[in-house]
């Protein structure tokens, strides 16, 4: 099981939220709570009495009595010009209204935009219980699900005003679950199925079956950017991602899930806690998983959970007394330092990698922990990946002692391959080529037929002083170095023949006179022949 794989961190704090006198919040001590939603700077609560309260960010509570008995869903729209609020609930015993609302900033005020009484949709029966609604970002489509195991879709326009509706889904099994994706596909979850369906508005949308595997009401969910947009649903040991097209992939997550939400790529689950041989059964675990970098944020015990809520940055838990508290994730610096504390190096980069951050100087801080437990080699691999961002000198220097030469020479060479590399670099990559007698390497280097990365006039010099003659005239006959060339085969080779037969080919009559010039007497004194032709 995942949950018995990843880690386990402490990536948020947990407080109870307390009013001004800093005593426990309880504004909503005696409401019964029937439905929840946040967004827009509310935290949204309906109960059994037909109010709707609207919590603010100081835990201020407005009201507005939106129906004469109980609230039973309100929903959010969030990327609607106006404050768009749509509530289902009952005037009267077993006949459901939804209400589209505008919600102005004193909510007490607010204005019903939209009214439909639901038991005149339904031709077949008056009974309507509706179990769960979402509204399309563009708010285009809304859909209802209800128990009898149908989805009513309705389209044509925005939800503001009056629209077509039909029925898109008619199953057995009650609906527990919808949402619309990015594209406008709708998904559709039931107690023992997924399905989606696309283009919805039209006479025949297309539709899609995913899976025989349903779940609970109100346990699936539509993830962000973080997890691509995809449908996810909570039956019991597991989550299952889909697409539109596809049934994607199967999470394995021990436990029985009541709750769950999504918060900023991570999936909070709430769970039963197994405490019954303790006779705890009041107990509930909650569990944030990070799913992009696969480890588990934060778990902790509350009361039996009512809602989870998304807002201000923060997650709030209503409990069974209506008490809430507020999870808040420590910041990506606070973190990476936890995971530095826990040497957790490579976890710190992923995460920092994720979320933007530089870390390059995790990578050279992991290099500098290996280094210093004696792992040079998996120290220099690191100190590599920073070639670019961290001055070479800080890494050559903990490489000069002797027995870290092929470290270093492995270090030398990167800079070389990325074209960073100085003078010095080259002098000193060249040497431990020489100091370690590895003449396939060296000769490698020099004679490498792909674009130049290094001085060819200290690698000459270098060559020369390990005496590697040959390699040195090498490199100035194949870079025109005229006069290192001619240097080399007559100080150092005493091949006076090729020395003369190279000044004759030279291009131009300046340079044949300026090596005459210099080695003229050597070479009247070993081809005093050839020289008076």
């Amino acid at each position: 099981m995942v949950s018995h794989q990843w880690r386990r961190f402490a990536f948020f704090s947990k407080e109870v939220v307390k009013d001004d006198g800093g005593e426990k919040w309880c504004e909503l001590q005696d409401v019964d709570v029937t439905c929840t939603a946040s967004g827009r700077g509310k935290l949204l609560i309906g109960d059994s009495k037909g109010v709707l309260h609207f919590v603010s960010q100081d835990m201020k509570v407005d009201t507005k009595a939106i129906y004469l008995q109980r609230v039973s869903h309100v929903v959010q729209v969030l990327k609607a010009k106006q404050n768009i609020v749509v509530t289902v609930g009952e005037d009267e015993a077993e006949r459901p209204i939804l209400r589209v609302w505008n919600i102005t900033p004193k909510p007490g005020d607010s204005t019903c935009l939209r009214y439909v009484d639901l038991t005149t949709l339904n031709k077949t029966t008056t009974s309507v219980h509706v179990t769960c609604i979402v509204v399309s970002d563009n708010m285009s489509n809304m859909a209802l699900g209800l128990a009898d195991g149908t989805v009513w879709l309705f389209y044509r326009h925005d939800i503001t005003r009056e629209q077509r509706h039909k029925v898109i889904h008619s199953d057995k099994a009650a609906i527990t679950g919808l949402s619309f994706n990015k594209e406008g596909a709708l998904f559709v979850a039931t107690e023992s199925a997924v399905h989606s369906y696309k283009r919805v508005s039209d006479n025949s949308p297309v539709s899609t079956f995913l899976s025989s595997e349903g779940c609970g009401l109100g346990l699936s969910l539509l993830t962000d950017h973080h997890s691509y947009h995809q449908f996810l649903i909570a039956p019991k040991n597991k989550f299952l991602f889909f697409t539109a097209d596809d049934p994607g992939n199967n999470l394995p997550m021990d436990g029985t899930r009541s709750h769950i939400a999504w918060y900023r790529g991570c999936l909070v689950s709430v769970s039963f806690a197994r405490r019954t041989m303790l006779k705890q059964d009041s107990i509930c675990d909650l569990t944030i998983y990070d799913m992009s970098n696969k480890f588990i944020g934060f778990t902790g015990t509350f009361p039996p959970v009512k809602a989870l809520l998304v807002e201000w940055g923060s997650l709030f838990v209503i409990g069974k007394n209506n008490e809430l508290y507020k999870l808040n994730e420590k910041g990506i610096q606070e973190k990476i330092e936890i995971l530095k504390r826990k040497c957790l190096y490579d976890d710190a980069i992923q995460l920092a990698k994720n979320n933007q951050d530089d870390h390059m100087n995790l990578i050279k801080a992991h290099g500098d922990h290996l280094a210093s437990k004696g792992d040079h080699d998996g120290a220099i691999s690191k100190y590599i990946g920073t070639i670019g961002h961290i001055e070479p000198s800080y890494v050559i220097r903990k490489f000069l002692d002797a027995r870290r030469i092929h470290n270093l020479t492995q270090y030398l060479e990167a800079l070389h391959e990325r074209g960073v590399a100085n003078q010095d670099h080259t002098t000193l990559l060249l040497n431990c080529y020489t100091k370690l007698k590895n003449v396939h390497k060296l000769e490698q280097f020099i004679r490498s037929d792909g674009e130049l990365n290094f001085d060819v006039e200290t690698a000459i010099k270098v060559c020369r002083q390990a005496t590697y003659y040959d390699d040195a005239a090498y490199l100035a006959k194949k870079f025109n170095q005229y006069d290192w060339y001619v240097h080399i085969q007559i100080e150092d080779k005493q091949d006076y023949e090729a020395a003369l037969d190279y000044i004759n080919k030279l291009p131009s009559l300046q340079k044949k006179k300026e090596n005459i010039k210099l080695f003229g007497k050597h070479l009247m004194d070993h081809l005093p022949e050839s020289m008076t032709r």
